[in-house]
């Protein structure tokens, strides 16, 4: 099914990253974007459908398959979104859309990954507040791919990708000119 069905059937496929297991699966939408229901405090649990799950540095290799799971948000260092439009949230103190005027690239080290993409904001002033001050767990980065630091050959990327600050151990930021 294409994403662009699935996205408007109110289902998205989604890469969660954990230190030792990439876990694929479905994701319905309810009455949010995939990023608030990542940053929504009142649940600890994400529900996936069409589970698969594989070792993080074997991604090939399915260790279980299951009709549902729930993964623990708080174990998730990283998802991988194949859509831009998939990493925006609603509800953000940074208002994020995919055409502001100030693009930054970022890298990030997070556990056992290197991160590498772009933040989007409408003033240069916020990049700071919005990688250290923000309340919410997860971030989106856009035109993401996480590098396996064990593996650099392993990488998984997206057209977002949603980082966990909690993992976060450095950001570097560059603004992107012209």
């Amino acid at each position: 099914m294409s994403d662009k069905l699935l996205a408007r059937k109110g289902i998205i496929t989604a890469d969660f990253l954990t230190d030792k297991f990439r876990i694929s699966g479905d994701v319905t939408l309810k009455s949010q974007p995939f990023p608030d229901m990542m940053n929504d405090k009142g649940s600890a649990f994400c529900r996936i459908e069409n589970v698969y799950v594989s070792p993080i540095d074997d991604p090939t290799t399915f260790r279980a398959q299951y009709p549902v799971g729930q993964v623990r948000k708080q174990s998730v260092i990283a998802v991988v979104l194949t859509r831009e439009e998939d990493g925006i949230a609603r509800h953000s103190m940074y208002q994020v859309k995919l055409d502001a005027p100030v693009y930054f690239n970022l890298y990030v080290t997070a556990g056992e990954y290197e991160i590498r993409g772009g933040v989007k904001i409408a003033s240069p002033v916020d990049v700071d507040n919005m990688l250290m001050q923000s309340l919410d767990p997860f971030m989106a980065v856009f035109r993401a791919t996480a590098s396996l630091v064990s593996d650099p050959e392993i990488q998984f990327s997206g057209g977002a990708l949603l980082l966990n600050r909690n993992y976060a151990n450095i950001y570097c930021v560059e603004r992107v000119t012209g």
